[in-house]
């Protein structure tokens, strides 16, 4: 799924996330995430397996496919906690070696006001990566983990305009 843009209700889909972007919600681009070094990975067809411990303890786990055929950054822009609000997220990465990247979002949370995700993404190569989450809401912590792999090439239609 891509971020969508509307002034509907928004709600985040426990993932795009990735950490990988499995979720659903507005994304804004910021004046550091242009500059930012973002994980170099291939575009494709991916593959991600999710785990979500919930600040209850419950434990939830999930696969998807996406199509990531144009930037490979939105597998990144995603939120693992609450319903997001109006404000959605903003995002930056920071290059902490050639394989390990910090990923932090920002985000408008319903009712909490703000919420922070810390993502530590390792690269095993440019076609799989792990991340580990933690978001915390107030005084509510989420913690995710995320495997992506790339299994294919996009379709010819995607190749210059998928997501």
């Amino acid at each position: 799924m891509e971020p969508r843009h509307s002034t509907s209700r928004y709600r985040c889909v426990v993932v795009a996330l990735a950490l990988s972007a499995i979720s659903t919600y507005p994304h804004q681009v910021g004046a550091e995430e242009g500059t930012s070094e973002w994980p170099y990975l291939r575009l494709g067809i991916w593959e991600f397996s999710d785990k979500k411990v919930q600040p209850s303890g419950s434990i939830k786990t999930w696969k998807t496919r996406r199509n990531v055929c144009r930037d490979t950054r939105v597998m990144f822009w995603n939120y693992w906690g609450g319903e997001l609000d109006r404000g959605g997220c903003s995002h930056r990465s920071a290059k902490l070696s050639d394989t390990t990247f910090k990923i932090t979002s920002e985000c408008e949370v319903k009712g909490r006001k703000h919420g922070t995700s810390e993502a530590l993404v390792t690269l095993a190569n440019r076609d799989e990566f792990e991340t580990d989450v933690t978001v915390r809401e107030g005084t509510k912590v989420y913690r995710g983990k995320e495997s992506g792999r790339r299994i294919a090439d996009c379709p010819p239609e995607k190749a210059n305009g998928g997501s």
